[in-house]
Order: C-alpha cells, then sequence, then structure tokens
C-alpha cells in the first residue's frame, strides 16, 4: 500500500445524534430533490421520550433557514469532512456571483442605462456620455473622476450580506454630459 492509499480516508466519520454539537456539519438533503450538502448543526437536544427511549432534536442551518429533524433515535450521522465544506463554499460563492450579477442586470434595466461598447472586463462597465450622472442620482451614490482623460465613476457594489465573502463590486464610468451652452437670453 503506497502512502497516498494510507493517507485516503474512505470511510465517511459518523456520529450519533446524540453525540452531535452545535458547529458540526453533518451530510444531510434539504428535501429529497436537493443535492447531499453539508449543514451546520445550530441546536441539539437529546431527551427521553413517553417510552424512556432515547432521541435527539436537532436544528440545522441550510441556505433556504433553519430547518428542524423530527425527534430521531441515536441515529448515525455522517459527518462532513474538508473537502465537503470547500465544495459547499465553492458552490456558495458561485451562486453569489450569479445573484450579484443578476441584481446588477435589475439596475441597470431598471435604470435604462445605454452602454457604448461591450466591455471584455465585466467589472468595468463603459457607459454613453452623460449617463454617469443619471446612474448616480439614481443610485444615490458619489460620482469621482477616473482616469486621466476625463471619465467619471461610480461604484456600485451588489447588496446582501458578506459572510462568505466580498460582494461584486462594479465601476460604471463614462464622461459627463456637456454644459449646455448658454443662450442669448442668459447671456
Amino acid at each position: 500500500m503506497t502512502d497516498q492509499q494510507s493517507t485516503e480516508n474512505t470511510e465517511p466519520t459518523v456520529k450519533r445524534a446524540d453525540a452531535l454539537q452545535v458547529g458540526d456539519h453533518v451530510m444531510r438533503q434539504e428535501t429529497p430533490f436537493d443535492p447531499r450538502r453539508p449543514l451546520r448543526v445550530l441546536f441539539t437536544h437529546p431527551f427521553r421520550d413517553g417510552d424512556g427511549v432515547r432521541r435527539v432534536a436537532l436544528m440545522l442551518d441550510t441556505p433556504r433557514g433553519p430547518i428542524h429533524e423530527r425527534p430521531l433515535n441515536c441515529d448515525p450521522f455522517e459527518l462532513a469532512d474538508e473537502q465537503d465544506l470547500a465544495e459547499a463554499h465553492d458552490a456558495a460563492r458561485r451562486q453569489q456571483l450569479l445573484d450579484d450579477l443578476t441584481a446588477l442586470r435589475h439596475v441597470l434595466d431598471a435604470a435604462g442605462v445605454r452602454m457604448s461598447t461591450y466591455q471584455a472586463n465585466p467589472l468595468y462597465v463603459h457607459l454613453v456620455e452623460g449617463e454617469v450622472d443619471r446612474l448616480a442620482d439614481l443610485l444615490t451614490a458619489d460620482v469621482r473622476p477616473f482616469g486621466a482623460d476625463g471619465h467619471f465613476a461610480v461604484d456600485w457594489t451588489a447588496p446582501g450580506d458578506t459572510d462568505i465573502g466580498d460582494r461584486l463590486t462594479v465601476k460604471l464610468y463614462g464622461r459627463r454630459a456637456p454644459e449646455p451652452e448658454p443662450t442669448q437670453a442668459e447671456a
């Protein structure tokens, strides 16, 4: 047997329900249609039912909110390992980016913002002249100089919590609308 084979653990680590602690991660499905994923134990309460059978009530954290496991016998639960947690974290970050990009699309659609051309870098959006001020007003954001060629920018950060990392931030930039020339009545 090689060193690599000896360090690989093919059997999942299990823990009886009555030995689970707050903060443990167990592999579960939220519904029969969901994939198995690590869920964090939020609450555990061992007790004996009316017949004296040892049982455990659990509350697990899920992306849709906490769920309660019905009172269980002290059955074993498969614990999540580091790879399970890393895969779940990566999936959550990908979903967060998708949500952030969707939120950006809604902002741009609602504002009716006109972009000058397709940009290769999605973190910088070049706007048609004059749009930067209008977008700043809609977002109640500050306009600031950007670059050395007369551009101004508004930064937009996706709404939401930062529990799993920084949110998407996009720099929307362009030239300001030219000042209207004074009419003869104003001069």
